[in-house]
C-alpha cells in the first residue's frame, strides 16, 4: 500500500543486508505512485488518509517496486508523498515551503535510521549541488519517470546511475582502511601491461565496420544476449598476421559495443582488456601479467571489490615485508576468482583478451582457467562476458571451438582493398588517364587476392609498391612485381632478407639476433649502440656514435637511426613508442623501442637456419647469437645507454652458456678448457666492473633485499682495502651464484669457495632474489658440487643477511639443506623443494639438528638451562613445512633414534597445525600414530594455542597437558617456548608458556592467565599439583 503522504516502503532486502535507502520523491502536481507508474492509470481509490488501495496488477508497471529490486537487491526502496497540488491554496499542506517538505522527509527517514544525524549532509540536500550528475531521457515531462520494462532506455540510465552511487557507498562500507585499498591498487599497477594496446595500429577509418553487422558475423547478437551463462565466450580466430589485434582494438574503442551490451538487460558494464605480446616484457606475455592488469582495471572502476582481495594483499605484505609486494600468479588467480565468485557486489564485466597464442606458458592451462573463470559467474549478481582472439591452434579449438565466433580472414577482403587504395592512390596525380586507373585497380585486386586475408603480408607488399608509385613506375610493372612476390609469409620474409644489400648483411644479422634474444624491447638508442659495439668494436663504437646518454638525442639523429634500422633489416624491424622505466626520473618515459614488425617475423628468425639466408655474413658474426651480442654490449660500455641491457646481464650470460650445459646439468671439467665459455665469464666480469657509472655498484642498487645491501657494503669496503681485487671478486662470486650463473666460479680457485658460502647462497637463491628469469637452481647446485663446494659445511653469513625471523644460533651456522628450510616463502616452495631434493641426492645430512634460541624475554627464567635447544630438521618441517618436505626428509633418513622416542610429539604438532597431509606423510612413512594420553581428543588450532604473539599457549589434551611442543610459532614466526615446566604463579612474563605435563591429572581450574597489560589470554581448566612455585621450577 502506498500512502499519499509520508514514506511508503516498497521493497526491503529479504536477508536484512541493506546498503542504502533509495527514496522516490515526486514533483509538483505529482503522486508517490502514479508519477512512477507506466501503463494503465496507475490510480486507485484513496481512503480518508490518502492511501492508495489499488495494486499494480492491472497492466501498469510501478517500476520502483516491480523493476528496481532486481537490479539493486541490497537497498531499501521507498516512495515519499506530500501535498504537491499548489493550486489547492486553502489546504494546510500546500502552504508548506519546499524546505518544510524536505524537513518532513528527513524526519520520516530518521525514524528508519539508527543514527538520525547521519541521514543526509546538509549541503547534499540542496538542489543544484555541484556533485549532481545529469543525464537525458527521451520522453516528455509527464512520461520521463514512467518505465514499463527493464529495456526502457530511461530505466537503464536511471538504474545504472543508482547502481554507480551504491557502488561508491559499498566501497566506503567495507571497513577496509583507505590506505590498504590504495596500496593494494598501486601494487597491481604496471604500465607495461597496457603498453601493447597503445602499440597496435589503429584500423583504417573505413575498415572492420562489418564486425557490428549481424548479417555478416554474430558478434552484435552475442553482445546483446540477455543471458551470459549459455554463451559467455566469443572467439575470434585467424591466420597469423590477419589483423586480429587491430580488430580487437577497433571493437574496444567503438561505442557500438557498449551500446549493444547495455541492450542485453544489464545497463552498466565495466570493461577490462589485455593484449598478450610475445615481443614485449615479461608481464606482457604471461598469465600473471594478464591477471595483474585485469585486477588493477576492475578494482580501479569498482573500489567495493577490493574487500575480496585485500586478504590476499595483506598476506603478501606480511610475507614479503613490504607495502608494494610482488604478486605471484597463484595469488592473482585466487584474487580474481574471489571477485567473480562473490555475490555481494553487483558486477557486469566484459573482458577483451587478445593474442592468446603469444602467451608464454601452458596454453591448455590458460584456456582452462578462462573457462573456470566464466563458470564462477552466476549471470545474475555477477555477469561475465569474454571476447578472445588467437590463432586457430588445436589447443584453442579444443577449448573454444564450440563457442560463437568467426575466422577474421574470411571477412577482410574488402578491408584489404580499402587499405591498399588508401596507401597507393594519394601518390598519383588526380587526372591520370583511364588506363592508369584500370592498372591501379588490377594491382589492388591482385594484392588483395594474393593476401588471403593476411594483413601483415599486405603491409610489406604495399611498402614495396608505394616506393615504385612515388618513383612513377607504371602499374603494369608493379603488377608484374606483385606476381613475383611469394604468397606465403615465410617465403616473403626469406625474399626480403635476400634483397638486403650484401654490405649490410653482417649488421642485419646482428640486429635480428639482438631483437630475437633481448628480454625486453630495447630503446632505439640502446639497440643501435649494442649493434655498434658488436659490429664496429667497443672502442670504435664509442668514438663513432653520438649515443652515450639517453637524453638529448636530436630529431635528426633519431630519424637517421630509424632509417638505418629499416634499411639494414629490410623493414622487418621497427621503432615504436613505448613507456620505458627511467631510473633517474623515477618514472616511465616514452621512448622509441625496437621490435619485429609482427610476431610471425620473430618466429621466422627463430626457426631459420644459420645465417638467416643473408648473402654475406662474416664467419665471426655467424659464430655468435643474440645472447653473445647482448653480453658483449654489457661488457663493452659503462655509458648510460647500456643500463637497459646490463640489468639482465646474468640472464644473457646464462643463455649464452647454455650451449655448454651437460644433459644431466652436472659440472664438466672441460669447462675450464673451453675458451668460448671463458670469454662469457670474462664478459660478465667486465660488465660487473667495480668502477664506472653502470657497473657492479649500480647493478646491486637495482636489486632489493638485505642480501644485496650486504654485498653493496662489502663492495664499498673492498674498494678501500689493500685486497681490492680479491674482495671484489668475492662479491662477484656471491652475486653470480645468487643470480643463477654458477660458471662465475671459474674465475677463482675452488679452494676458496667455502669462504664465501656459495652453496648456502645457491640454497637460499629463490628467497634472495625475485628477478632471475627461468632459473635452474638444481643445475647451480650440481655445478658447485662438481667444482668441489662442500654439501654439509656450516655457514652463517647468508643466515645473518636474510630477513629470517627464526631464533637460530647464527654464530654456529647451518648447513645448506637447513638454509633451504629456514628461507620459507609460500610462493617459492616448488623451487625450494627442488633444491632440497638435489642436496639430499648429493648426500646432504637429513639428520642435522638446528640450534634454536629461546625467546630473549624468557631467558631470565631459565637460569642454568642454557639459551638454546636442539631441534631436528624433521621436527622443524613437521612444524612449518608442507607434507612434501616432511616426506622428502623421511625418505632420506631424517627419522633417527632420538626422534623415534618422541614420535608422539610429531603427530601432536601435526594435529595442532590441523594439516591432515602432514599427519598422512608421517603415516605413509610407516610411523604409528600414538593413542591415549599423548594425543588430543579435540586439538586446538594455532590461533587458539597462540592467542597473542609471544604469549601464553596452553594446549589442551582434555585432562592432561601437552609436553615438549618445542617450537609452535606465532604469526610473525617467532618461536615460543614449549618445555617441561609450568608457571602456576600466572604472573610471569608475556613470553611464558602453559604446556606442562607432569604425568598426573589436574583437577581444579585456573580460568584466566593474563599478560602484563591485563589482557586475557588463553583460558582453560587446569591446575598444577603444586601451586606455590617459581616459573623456573620443573616437575617430572
Amino acid at each position: 500500500m502506498v500512502n499519499r503522504h509520508g514514506l511508503s516502503e516498497l521493497y526491503s532486502p529479504p536477508d536484512g543486508n541493506m546498503i542504502a535507502h533509495i527514496i522516490f520523491v515526486h514533483g509538483l502536481f505529482g503522486h508517490p505512485q502514479k508519477t512512477w507508474t507506466a501503463g494503465g492509470t496507475g490510480e486507485g481509490s484513496h481512503d480518508a488518509n490518502g492511501s492508495s488501495s489499488k495494486g499494480i496488477g492491472d497492466g501498469s508497471v510501478f517500476w520502483p517496486q516491480k523493476l528496481l529490486p532486481a537490479v539493486i537487491p541490497d537497498a531499501k526502496i521507498s516512495t515519499f508523498g506530500y501535498d504537491a497540488d499548489v493550486d489547492g491554496f486553502f489546504t494546510s499542506a500546500s502552504k508548506n515551503t519546499i524546505d518544510q517538505h524536505a524537513q518532513n522527509l528527513l524526519s520520516d527517514l530518521a525514524d528508519l535510521r539508527p543514527s538520525p544525524e547521519d541521514v543526509v549532509n546538509a549541503k547534499s540536500a540542496k538542489i543544484g549541488n555541484g556533485n549532481e550528475e545529469v543525464s537525458s531521457i527521451p520522453a516528455d515531462h509527464s512520461n520521463m519517470t514512467k518505465f514499463g520494462s527493464p529495456n526502457d532506455v530511461g530505466f537503464k540510465r536511471v538504474s545504472a546511475q543508482l547502481r554507480r552511487w551504491l557502488e561508491v557507498i559499498r566501497s566506503h562500507n567495507t571497513k577496509i582502511p583507505t590506505q590498504d585499498r590504495e596500496d593494494c591498487l598501486d601494487s597491481l599497477n604496471d604500465r607495461m601491461t597496457r603498453a601493447r594496446i597503445a602499440e597496435v595500429h589503429e584500423a583504417h577509418e573505413k575498415t572492420f565496420h562489418w564486425l557490428f553487422d549481424p548479417s555478416i558475423v554474430s558478434f552484435s547478437e552475442w553482445l546483446s544476449e540477455e543471458s551470459s551463462k549459455k554463451r559467455p565466450i566469443y572467439w575470434v580466430q585467424g591466420k597469423p598476421g590477419s589483423g586480429k589485434s587491430t580488430l580487437m582494438k577497433f571493437a574496444m574503442c567503438d561505442r557500438r559495443m557498449a551500446e549493444l551490451l547495455a541492450s542485453s538487460g544489464h545497463p552498466h558494464w565495466n570493461f577490462a582488456a589485455f593484449f598478450f605480446h610475445d615481443r614485449g616484457s615479461e608481464v606482457q606475455k604471461t598469465l600473471g601479467g594478464m591477471l595483474q592488469e585485469l585486477l588493477h582495471s576492475v578494482l580501479g572502476q569498482i573500489p567495493a571489490l577490493s574487500q575480496f582481495i585485500i586478504p590476499c594483499y595483506l598476506e603478501l605484505v606480511r610475507s614479503q615485508r613490504t607495502r608494494a609486494p610482488n604478486w605471484d600468479a597463484e595469488t592473482l588467480k585466487t584474487a580474481l576468482f574471489s571477485i567473480i565468485g562473490q555475490r555481494k557486489v553487483h558486477l557486469q564485466l566484459f573482458l577483451l583478451l587478445d593474442a592468446l597464442d603469444e602467451h608464454h606458458g601452458d596454453n591448455d592451462l590458460l584456456a582452462s582457467f578462462l573457462k573456470k573463470l566464466v563458470d564462477k559467474a552466476d549471470g545474475d549478481r555477477v555477469t561475465l562476458k569474454v571476447c578472445l582472439a588467437s590463432r586457430s591452434w588445436t589447443v584453442f579449438q579444443q577449448h573454444f571451438g564450440a563457442c560463437p565466433g568467426f575466422a577474421i580472414h574470411d571477412h577482410t577482403r574488402q578491408d584489404i582493398s580499402t587499405y591498399i587504395k588508401a596507401r597507393l592512390e594519394p601518390s598519383r596525380a588526380v587526372d591520370e588517364p583511364h588506363t592508369d586507373q584500370s592498372g591501379r585497380r588490377r594491382v589492388v585486386d591482385l594484392v588483395a587476392d594474393k593476401a588471403l586475408g593476411v594483413f601483415i603480408w599486405v603491409r610489406l607488399v604495399v611498402d614495396l609498391l608505394s616506393k615504385g608509385v612515388r618513383d612513377g613506375t607504371p602499374y603494369s610493372a608493379l603488377e608484374e612485381q606483385v606476381n613475383k612476390i611469394p604468397q606465403e609469409l615465410k617465403d616473403l620474409y626469406a625474399d626480403t632478407l635476400r634483397r638486403i644489400e650484401p654490405e649490410y648483411s653482417s649488421e642485419a644479422y646482428i640486429m635480428l639476433q639482438i631483437a630475437l634474444c633481448s628480454l625486453v624491447p630495447l630503446p632505439l638508442q640502446t639497440f643501435m649502440a649494442s649493434v655498434d659495439v658488436n659490429f664496429l668494436g667497443a672502442d670504435i663504437a664509442h668514438r663513432a656514435t653520438d649515443i652515450t646518454t639517453m637524453e638529448g638525442l636530436s630529431h635528426d639523429s633519431t630519424v637517421r637511426l630509424q632509417s638505418r634500422l629499416e634499411s639494414r633489416s629490410g623493414g622487418l624491424l621497427e621503432a615504436v613508442s613505448m613507456a620505458v622505466p627511467d631510473e633517474s626520473a623515477q618514472a616511465e618515459l616514452p621512448h622509441l623501442v625496437v621490435q619485429f614488425i609482427h610476431q610471425t617475423v620473430k618466429e621466422y628468425v627463430q626457426e631459420s637456419p644459420r645465417g638467416l639466408g643473408l648473402t654475406q655474413v662474416s664467419p665471426k658474426t655467424l659464430d655468435q647469437n643474440g645472447y653473445d651480442s647482448l653480453l658483449k654490449a654489457c661488457a663493452g660500455s659503462t655509458d648510460e645507454w647500456v643500463s637497459h641491457v646490463k640489468k639482465d646481464v646474468f640472464a644473457y650470460a646464462r643463455s649464452a652458456a647454455r650451449k655448454y650445459k651437460e644433459p644431466d646439468g652436472a659440472f664438466n671439467i672441460k669447462w675450464k678448457e673451453n675458451l668460448a665459455l671463458a670469454q662469457i665469464v670474462q664478459d660478465v666480469e667486465s660488465a660487473m666492473g667495480p668502477v664506472g657509472p653502470i657497473g657492479m655498484e649500480w647493478f646491486l642498487r637495482q636489486q632489493q633485499g638485505s642480501f644485496f645491501k650486504a654485498l653493496q657494503s662489502d663492495l664499498s669496503l673492498s674498494l678501500s682495502s689493500n685486497y681490492e681485487s680479491v674482495l671484489v671478486r668475492s662479491v662477484l662470486l656471491r652475486l653470480g651464484v645468487a643470480m643463477d650463473f654458477p660458471e662465475i666460479v671459474l674465475l677463482r680457485d675452488t679452494r676458496s669457495i667455502e669462504l664465501f658460502e656459495l652453496m648456502h647462497i645457491a640454497a637460499a637463491a629463490p628467497s634472495i632474489t625475485t628477478v632471475v628469469r627461468d632459473p635452474d637452481y638444481e643445475r647451480t647446485i650440481l655445478c658447485l658440487a662438481g667444482m668441489g663446494c662442500p654439501i654439509d659445511t656450516l655457514g652463517s653469513w647468508v643466515l645473518k643477511q636474510t630477513n629470517s625471523s627464526q631464533e637460530i644460533d647464527k654464530d654456529l651456522g647451518v648447513t645448506p639443506l637447513a638454509q633451504v628450510l629456514l628461507m620459507k616463502e609460500a610462493d617459492k616452495e616448488k623451487a625450494r623443494l627442488s633444491i632440497a631434493k638435489t642436496l639430499l641426492a648429493l648426500g646432504a645430512d637429513a639428520k642435522f639438528n638446528l640450534r634454536l634460541l629461546y625467546p630473549e624475554r624468557a631467558r631470565p627464567l631459565l637460569k642454568g638451562w642454557g639459551h638454546f635447544f636442539e631441534y631436528s630438521l624433521l621436527q622443524y618441517a613437521v612444524c612449518h613445512e608442507s607434507a612434501a618436505f616432511v616426506g622428502l626428509l623421511l625418505q632420506h633418513g631424517a627419522y633417527s633414534d632420538h626422534i623415534k622416542n618422541q614420535c608422539w610429539d610429531l603427530f601432536r604438532v601435526a594435529e595442532i597445525r590441523k594439516d591432515p597431509s602432514v599427519t598422512q606423510a608421517l603415516l605413509d612413512f610407516g610411523l604409528e600414530r600414538p593413542e591415549g594420553k599423548c594425543m588430543f581428543s579435540n586439538p586446538p588450532s594455532i590461533k587458539e594455542a597462540l592467542v597473542v604473539p609471544s604469549h601464553v599457549a596452553a594446549a589442551s589434551t582434555g585432562s592432561l597437558f601437552s609436553a615438549s611442543l618445542f617450537s609452535i610459532h606465532d604469526w610473525d614466526d617467532t618461536p615460543l617456548y614449549f618445555h617441561d615446566w609450568q608457571p602456576p604463579g600466572t604472573n610471569t612474563t608475556p613470553s611464558h608458556v602453559a604446556a606442562a605435563y607432569t604425568g598426573s591429572h589436574f583437577s581444579a581450574s585456573l580460568s584466566s592467565i593474563h599478560n602484563r597489560d591485563d589482557t586475557p589470554l588463553y583460558c582453560h581448566h587446569w591446575q598444577p599439583p603444586v601451586t606455590n612455585t617459581t616459573p623456573a621450577t620443573t616437575y617430572r
